[in-house]
C-alpha cells in the first residue's frame, strides 16, 4: 500500500478495493471498502463494491444490508432533488399604465398596430401583403433549418469528458450483471466498470464504434462467454477477441435484432474510458 497516500481519504480506501477485485480478493477488498464507509458513510459506490464483494463471497446476509444501505442513500439524494426552493416574490409596478385610454378616443386592436409596423404589412394592399408572408416564411423556414443543422451531432464532433480518468475510476461501481439487468433504471447515469471480451466489433464512422463485450469468465480458459454488454465506444480500433477494462456510464437498455431474427435485449453504457489488457485465449 502506498504509505504516500493520504489513509484518511475515503477514495484512497475505494480505489484499493477496486484493484483488490480485479484480482478476485475479495477478502482484503472488503477491508478497504468498509474503511472507505466509516470515513464516508454516504460513499455510495464503496457500498455497492462492498455489497459486490460480499456477495462473491456468499456472505449474502450481509450483502443484502448493503443493498438496503445504497437504497436508504438513494431515497436520501431523492428527497433532497424534490425540495422546492422558496420563489422570490417580484415587487409588481404600481405606477399608473402609460397606455390608459383618454375619454372619448377609440383604441385601435393592437393585432391591427402591431402588424403595421412589420414592413410588408403597412399598406393595406392585398398583393403586397400576400407577397410579404410568403418573403417571411421562406426566411422563418431558413432559420429553422440552421438551427436543426447546429444542434444535430456530427460525425467528426467528440464531446469533452467532464471527468478525467483517475475520476471516472473512482467513481466506477462494480455491479454484478444480473443485477445491472434485472435493476437497470437504479442505475441509470451512474458509472460501472467491467472487464470482457469483445466478441464484435462495429465501425459507425471514424473513431466511433458498438462493441459487445461478454463479462462472464471463462472457468477453463483465458476468456470471457455470455453477459453480453453493448458498449458505445469512441477511439482507437478495437479486434474481436480482445480483453478490455471498460468504464462507461448506463444509458439503459438496448434491443436489437440478431441474425436469427429474434430480438435480443442487454445492458448499454457508454464507455468514458478502456484499456487495453490483452487477447483471448481457448
Amino acid at each position: 500500500m502506498d504509505e504516500t497516500k493520504d489513509i484518511s481519504d475515503a477514495d484512497f480506501w475505494k480505489i484499493a478495493g477496486d484493484q483488490y477485485i480485479k484480482q478476485e480478493q475479495f477478502e482484503k477488498a472488503i477491508e478497504c471498502y468498509r474503511e472507505a464507509v466509516n470515513i464516508d458513510p454516504d460513499y455510495k459506490a464503496a457500498w455497492n463494491n462492498l455489497g459486490f464483494s460480499y456477495a462473491k463471497l456468499g456472505r449474502l446476509d450481509e450483502a443484502k444490508k448493503c443493498k438496503e444501505m445504497i437504497k436508504t442513500l438513494q431515497d436520501k439524494a431523492d428527497r433532497l432533488n424534490l425540495k422546492v426552493e422558496t420563489p422570490t416574490s417580484k415587487i409588481q409596478d404600481q405606477q399608473p399604465s402609460a397606455k390608459q385610454i383618454t375619454p372619448g378616443v377609440s383604441k385601435k386592436p393592437e393585432s391591427e398596430s402591431f402588424l403595421r409596423k412589420i414592413p410588408g404589412f403597412r399598406s393595406r394592399t392585398g398583393w403586397k401583403m400576400v407577397l410579404a408572408v410568403f418573403g417571411y416564411g421562406i426566411i422563418i423556414l431558413f432559420i429553422i433549418g440552421m438551427i436543426a443543422s447546429i444542434n444535430s451531432p456530427s460525425p467528426s464532433a467528440e464531446p469533452e469528458p467532464s471527468l478525467s480518468i483517475d475520476e471516472i475510476k473512482n467513481h466506477a461501481q462494480s455491479v454484478s450483471y444480473d443485477d445491472l439487468f434485472r435493476y437497470n433504471e437504479r442505475y441509470m447515469g451512474d458509472i460501472v466498470y467491467y472487464r470482457g471480451e469483445i466478441v464484435q466489433s462495429q465501425n459507425s464512422w471514424g473513431d466511433t464504434y458498438v462493441l459487445r463485450v461478454a463479462t462472464k469468465k471463462s472457468d477453463y480458459f483465458n476468456s470471457y462467454i455470455g453477459d453480453i454488454i453493448w458498449v458505445d465506444y469512441t477511439g482507437t480500433r478495437l479486434l474481436e477477441s480482445d480483453i478490455i477494462d471498460v468504464w462507461g456510464r448506463v444509458q439503459g437498455l438496448k434491443s436489437y435484432e440478431a441474425i436469427l431474427g429474434n430480438e435480443v435485449t442487454i445492458p448499454q453504457i457508454k464507455a468514458l474510458h478502456v484499456e487495453y489488457v490483452g487477447k483471448a485465449e481457448l
